[in-house]
């Protein structure tokens, strides 16, 4: 199978998938209720390769990356009741990684910061305030998918979420719960849950023509190779991916690194008044004159006053 990972550019800050492990990352616990519904007829999929975004994306994208590498993966949960192939998201080698950013945490908090109508809407998916919208991104993990796998999508529109069901190709770009579940998709920073329940399988859909789709199929879409995740059972603190370059399994820590800068308000001092000085008025003492008979004049200076000039 040919996976091609999706990553958008960018220089970002450290997330968890260099293998390294992050003690407060990984003490964060992320759980969201199941959210599945019966969907239906006809069945209706949007299809999303590698690089689309899909309608009406929440975000600017925040993947990082482009890598296209052969992989092949072995799923042992069986199927669904409706014939959906199942898989634990905690299964050693579901999910790709990088070894580095394959998506930015941090831009993705900043971006819903800045955007409050955005933020309550994405938030209200997961059942949280739009203040825990950064503790909830720290307990996500970024994966890359390796299986095209089926998810209840959400775009924004008219100021609300707008659910609908889609197939994510393999090599998308993911954020995915401590029990596996995909929760973001990067390139677009949408919400994602898990997806409904369908009435028959994808395949009977499509054979009975209640299947329709939109988007466009890429090379190698079979619906019967679809996959659903579901949560496994205890959440983890490591993830066991697989190198999407090089094939080799490692160990990457649960959580991400989401360290937003914050800018303190400049601090207003009041202006400092000052009293206006007063001064005591300086008085000058009159000049006095007095009789003085040898001064032709007839006056003689008193203190500190010149001589008259008669």
């Amino acid at each position: 199978m040919l996976v091609v990972v999706l990553l958008g550019g960018g220089a970002w800050a450290l997330t968890r998938d260099d293998g390294t492990a992050d003690d407060a990352a990984a003490a964060t616990t992320t759980t969201v209720a199941p959210t599945t519904t019966t969907l239906p007829e006809p069945v209706e999929l949007q299809l999303e390769a590698v690089g689309v975004r899909g309608p009406d994306p929440f975000t600017d994208s925040v993947a990082v990356a482009e890598v296209a590498v052969a992989t092949d993966v072995s799923l042992t949960d069986g199927t669904t009741p409706d014939g959906e192939t199942n898989a634990d998201g905690t299964q050693p080698g579901l999910y790709g990684g990088t070894r580095s950013e394959s998506c930015n945490t941090v831009a993705l908090v900043e971006f819903l910061q800045a955007n409050p109508d955005k933020a309550a809407a994405w938030a209200s998916v997961f059942g949280i305030g739009v203040e825990a919208i950064p503790d909830f991104v720290a307990g996500l993990t970024p994966v890359v998918l390796r299986v095209d796998t089926r998810v209840t999508n959400h775009g924004f529109g008219a100021g609300t979420p707008t659910a609908y069901q889609a197939v994510l190709q393999s090599g998308t770009a993911v954020l995915v719960d401590r029990t596996g579940v995909p929760r973001v998709k990067c390139n677009c920073g949408n919400p994602l849950a898990e997806p409904g329940a369908l009435p028959t399988s994808l395949s009977d859909a499509a054979a009975a023509g209640v299947l329709t789709t939109s988007g466009t199929a890429w090379d190698g879409f079979d619906p019967t190779g679809v996959v659903i995740v579901t949560g496994g059972a205890s959440p983890l603190n490591d993830f066991t991916v697989v190198d999407v370059t090089t094939g080799e399994t490692y160990t990457t820590a649960s959580g991400s690194v989401v360290t937003t800068t914050t800018t303190a308000p400049p601090t207003t001092r009041p202006p400092t008044t000052r009293p206006p000085t007063t001064r005591p008025p300086t008085t000058t003492p009159p000049t006095t004159y007095e009789f003085d008979p040898e001064n032709p004049c007839g006056m003689r200076p008193g203190p500190r006053t010149p001589r008259a000039t008669c």
